[in-house]
């Protein structure tokens, strides 16, 4: 595990601490396997569970979110603000029950576009997880011919990427009747 180059956080596992008892030892160079390991546990939570299980296991999104928080103390910049784009879908995608809040989506998502306004994923992800639930359909539109007018070689986000968020930009704007 990449966490295990950091001693002070090996030597806080190895103690007994669980992960989300020890993140806070985590530096600024671990903050790309700390988005990675969240983003997989959130993906495993989201898509891979259904409703009832995600119920018995909500309090895993408590969880998480003090790490994400983490990351925007330590390095809000990194990555074009993946740590605020990682809380806007956070927000967005939880339901209120469990602490879901699209202000809080809708101002984490801005947070985004601020630190990386050249990175296609933050508008991206706000048109597909924010604005199809706020039902914003003519922000929803404006955000995705954002994504595919921009030049995919010249964006800050990683070429491949840029391909794929054009490519559902396209799809998404042309089942727009689906999402609203």
């Amino acid at each position: 595990m990449a966490f295990f180059k950091n001693d002070s956080f090996k030597n806080e596992i190895e103690r007994g601490r669980t992960v989300f008892e020890a993140y806070n030892r985590l530096s600024k160079r671990e903050i790309v396997a700390m988005y990675y390991w969240y983003t997989n546990l959130g993906i495993l939570f989201k898509e891979c569970h259904g409703l009832l299980v995600q119920a018995i296991n909500f309090q895993l999104a408590s969880k998480l979110k003090p790490i994400l928080l983490h990351m925007t103390e330590i390095d809000p910049s990194w990555g074009g603000g993946h740590a605020y784009y990682a809380l806007a879908l956070y927000y967005s995608r939880l339901p209120k029950l469990m602490g879901g809040d699209l202000a809080k989506a809708d101002d984490f998502s801005q947070r985004s576009i601020e630190k990386g306004p050249n990175w296609l994923y933050s508008r991206w992800g706000r048109a597909k997880y924010l604005y199809t639930k706020t039902r914003n359909r003519e922000a929803f539109k404006k955000d995705l011919e954002w994504v595919i007018a921009q030049d995919p070689h010249g964006a800050d986000s990683p070429y491949p990427w840029n391909v794929y968020f054009q490519r559902d930009a396209r799809e998404m704007l042309k089942h727009i009747d689906d999402y609203f």
